[in-house]
């Protein structure tokens, strides 16, 4: 299926949702396709695995409906490989970033506002209803692209270093305690904000996955100490759940490797990133550096 057809198809099933309007955007991602419309989003599967994984989204996002202090994306209409879904509307979170990391006391608002959304994403759903998520297709294990963490350890000056943290990783047996949902992308690429800085919207939720705690928070060591210090003491005082930073550093170097693996592997698509393949190698460099620290 190429993206004009699957603009079409999309198309159609906007129509019949009373969604007039043409799409603001046609985009490529993997195995799917998402058409973009003013008020809504459609994404369609190019295959049948990709098919039941969006319907696994989709029951996902059912259950969550109301759980969340934030809105969601919500299904609006399914039909065959095409699942209609709400936009998720308010100022860029990314846009936001920059201006609340360099003031204090909204930094400070944004950082809770972060810890609150992770530790309400991690007690949506009961252990049961979690493993129910699992029977129905949901993934038993944080999303990671560990052959491009071990494309990007390659080559790195220290190889030896940052294929230790991958191995690390492996090694980690996940205690139950930390098993919980994921939301699997929670970062201010996938958050909207509302006129006050609050977060105030999450989507994308295509890496929702059961797994590790720990790698929720793998961004976050990219927007400095204060910061983490701050959605770590607000998770915490909703959850009781300590974070192990240690833990959080290597999932931070290896998302950092991923990333860079990714830009080595399809440089044509980094710049959705937006950072330069160099710049992904320089932050990839100083989380390696960071996560072996903390383990020597």
């Amino acid at each position: 299926m190429d993206a004009r057809q699957a603009a079409a198809l999309a198309i159609s099933v906007a129509r019949r949702a009373g969604i007039t309007g043409t799409p603001l955007s046609v985009e490529a991602r993997g195995a799917r396709t998402v058409v973009i419309f003013a008020t809504h989003i459609a994404f369609v599967a190019h295959d049948e695995p990709t098919t039941r994984k969006i319907a696994v989204e989709r029951l996902v996002l059912n259950r969550l409906a109301g759980r969340l202090p934030v809105a969601i994306p919500l299904p609006v209409l399914a039909d065959g490989p095409v699942c209609l879904r709400t936009k998720v509307l308010g100022g860029p979170g990314l846009r936001h970033h920059q201006y609340a990391l360099a003031n204090g006391s909204i930094g400070d608002a944004y950082a809770g506002d972060h810890g609150a959304l992770i530790a309400a994403l991690h007690t949506a759903f009961s252990s049961n209803e979690l493993d129910a998520f699992v029977a129905a297709g949901l993934p038993d294990v944080a999303q990671l692209d560990l052959d491009d963490a071990i494309r990007g350890g390659e080559a790195m000056a220290d190889r030896a270093i940052a294929l230790a943290l991958i191995e690390a990783h492996r090694a980690q047996v996940v205690a139950p305690a930390d098993r919980t949902f994921l939301h699997g992308d929670v970062g201010s690429h996938n958050l909207v904000v509302d006129g006050h800085g609050r977060i105030a919207g999450l989507f994308d939720f295509e890496e929702s996955a059961a797994g590790d705690r720990h790698h929720e928070m793998r961004w976050l060591p990219s927007y400095g100490d204060r910061f983490v210090r701050r959605v770590l003491e607000a998770y915490r005082a909703r959850t009781g759940a300590a974070i192990d930073e240690v833990r959080l550093n290597r999932a931070h170097a290896l998302a950092a490797l991923a990333q860079y693996g990714w830009a080595l592997r399809r440089p044509d698509e980094h710049h959705r990133t937006g950072r330069t393949p160099d710049q992904t190698r320089a932050w990839a460099i100083e989380a390696v550096t960071r996560a072996a620290a903390d383990s020597s």
